[in-house]
């Protein structure tokens, strides 16, 4: 895809096809250095985005965010808030709310955003599964405890038969201890298809 670049105003745009270029002027906070290039902060780039995604993939671009060292709900947040005029911000600042750290994947995100707009329960993110007596069975992507649901989503790296076969293997065993286990599967288009596991 193009290279979205951020320049004061006044300078003129390049005129190639791969560039795209916004002009805005940047507070020295919202500019770090990566390999001796100006970048926009890990914060701004998350709320300059919020014009360009929808909600489930800024969700997911959040998500990532919140992993990098220095960065919170609070830094995103108030970003977001001091962009007074900017198109996106309404979905900045409203985006923060569905946020979660623990998010190990963005179709990971992007699922757990549209369960939530389909009105389920706010789920646990890669909650751990133990039996009875505290040993380990598993980390759920998506756990709602009090009903004995986990959602997950099988990506590309679940395809392979010997996976698939420690993917079945995993779930008997959390069937076995009353779980239900629903699986969220990626297809071509970027539909998500769920079925419980068999």
């Amino acid at each position: 895809g193009a290279i979205h670049t951020t320049t004061p105003r006044g300078i003129p745009r390049p005129r190639r096809h791969d560039i795209v270029t916004h002009h805005a002027q940047l507070p020295p906070e919202d500019v770090c250095i990566v390999d001796g290039l100006r970048c926009t902060s890990i914060p701004r780039t998350y709320v300059d985005m919020a014009s360009l995604l929808s909600l489930p993939r800024l969700v997911a671009l959040g998500d990532v965010a919140l992993q990098r060292p220095g960065v919170t709900v609070e830094t995103l947040l108030a970003v977001a808030q001091a962009r007074c005029s900017y198109r996106g911000r309404r979905l900045a600042v409203s985006a923060v709310a569905w946020l979660d750290p623990a998010a190990a994947s963005p179709r990971e995100s992007q699922l757990r955003v549209l369960l939530r707009k389909a009105r389920l329960p706010r789920p646990e993110v890669n909650g751990l599964i133990t039996d009875e007596w505290g040993g380990f069975l598993a980390v759920g992507d998506l756990v709602w405890r009090r009903f004995l649901v986990i959602a997950e989503y099988d990506g590309e790296v679940h395809a392979s038969m010997a996976q698939r076969a420690k993917d079945a293997s995993r779930r008997a065993l959390l069937r076995e201890h009353g779980w239900i286990v629903v699986e969220i599967v990626g297809e071509d288009g970027g539909h998500l298809t769920a079925r419980p596991a068999p």
